[in-house]
């Protein structure tokens, strides 16, 4: 009691303040803040928490292949999750925290699969329809060879090495022939005339989008006779068809990989707004 009494009043406060705060009330506040009401004139004393507690997952997620999406999408989807498809734009939008009927939701996490096209693809349309010397076509078709499917590989060199080889000679005529093939006949000055056989069409295998699957497409091989000079043309058959063909393949996949339906259009987050 001497200790007491040498502190007197001051110490005996100190202490039932002391008393007071450690019965102090903490409470949650629905902002995520804690409520701190102490008994001295139950003064309520709020304060931030040091890591805020996350209510939402805020995030684009942006993929340049099918299974990257699909895997993303498995990990986070949820029964409202849902899939848009946008051919023009070549898009398959994921929106995870999509809304329920009878549950809205922020529509604020989402993924997407931007495919890219195949360099394979780019490098094939950009010689479609455009003008090519017989040289021209030689050379770009021996150095894509493995992309022709029909004819046959060796029966493509021999074409290109003809080709080639008669890049000094008059052309004078073109004659169909049953087997599919093309006859071009042509004079040389010392050796004479002669002829060399041409495909009227063959047919590619190409990987319209990056690391996808080969699609079938089909090409005409025009010519025309200008001068005693021969110009052909790569003719692609139903070009647009195949690259529609390619993308609804890459949705179809992915909806099967994941079970999600699959809306084709794109995502409007029309007049959202969050509170």
């Amino acid at each position: 009691m001497a200790s007491y009494q040498e502190g007197g009043a001051d110490a005996l406060q100190l202490m039932l303040d002391t008393g007071r705060a450690i019965s102090a009330q903490m409470l949650d506040a629905p902002d995520g803040t804690k409520l701190v009401i102490t008994p001295n004139n139950y003064t309520v004393h709020r304060h931030a928490p040091l890591w805020p507690k996350l209510e939402r997952i805020k995030r684009h997620q942006t993929f340049q292949n099918t299974m990257s999406l699909v895997d993303y999408v498995n990990e986070f989807k949820t029964k409202a999750t849902r899939l848009y498809a946008n051919g023009k734009e070549l898009r398959v939008l994921a929106v995870i925290d999509h809304d329920a009927p009878d549950a809205p939701d922020y529509a604020v996490h989402t993924a997407e699969l931007r495919s890219e096209l195949s360099e394979t693809w780019a490098r094939w349309k950009g010689v479609f329809n455009k003008s090519l010397g017989q040289r021209e076509l030689a050379e770009f078709l021996e150095e894509n060879q493995v992309d022709v499917t029909a004819p046959t590989g060796a029966a493509l060199l021999e074409i290109c090495t003809n080709l080639d080889i008669q890049k000094a000679v008059t052309f004078k005529s073109g004659i169909r022939l049953q087997n599919g093939m093309t006859q071009l006949t042509f004079h040389e000055t010392e050796a004479g005339n002669g002829a060399v056989q041409v495909p009227q069409r063959f047919s590619l295998g190409l990987p319209v989008f990056e690391g996808g699957n080969l699609y079938p497409l089909e090409v005409f091989l025009r010519y025309r006779l200008d001068e005693g000079k021969i110009i052909f043309r790569l003719v692609p058959v139903r070009l647009e068809y195949v690259f529609k063909t390619a993308f609804e393949g890459e949705v179809k996949a992915i909806a099967e990989a994941t079970q999600l339906p699959v809306y084709i259009g794109s995502f409007d987050r029309g007049g959202i707004t969050h509170r």
